[in-house]
């Protein structure tokens, strides 16, 4: 009998892969998406969803959030400039809109992650420190949009 009583005492999940992790926190998603524009905001929720081993089952949003990424930069440093702003407020308005489009593709991957936000903070887990993870998703946020510029500005000469 105190066999059986041992058995039930023994952890269930042997697996160690198992083990919950808790997400980067809202607001380093939001600011990285606010300050980085929405290649970072993707970034950072790419690396949520692959802290949280759920990288194949996001694919999908992530393929969507990086069409609306596409379409921002083309419509703001692209072709589409000409087509979506005037020449007198054209850098303003282009900041604004890129801003605006890193805070709805983040607010995008809060919603996304959003169970697993409630889970970590319910369980007590502790977070991860976002300011590496942020900063980098932001650098990179800034210099993919920059070497677009480069590479157009090769081609037309």
């Amino acid at each position: 009998m105190a066999d059986t009583h041992e058995e039930l005492l023994q952890p269930s999940l042997g697996n160690a892969a198992l083990v919950a992790r808790a997400p980067y926190s809202v607001p380093t998603v939001i600011l990285t998406g606010v300050i980085g524009g929405p290649i970072a905001a993707i970034a950072i929720v790419l690396l949520n969803s692959q802290r949280l081993r759920r990288l194949r089952r996001d694919m999908l949003p992530l393929g969507a959030m990086a069409l609306i990424a596409v379409a921002t930069v083309w419509m703001t440093i692209g072709p589409g400039q000409e087509l979506w702003f005037s020449q007198g407020d054209s850098e303003r308005l282009a900041s604004i809109v890129v801003r605006a489009s890193g805070l709805l593709l983040a607010v995008l991957g809060v919603y996304l992650h959003s169970h697993q936000e409630r889970t970590a903070a319910l369980m007590g887990l502790t977070r991860p420190n976002g300011w590496l993870a942020g900063i980098a998703c932001i650098l990179v946020g800034w210099s993919v949009p920059l070497l677009g510029i480069a590479l157009l500005a090769a081609g037309l000469e």
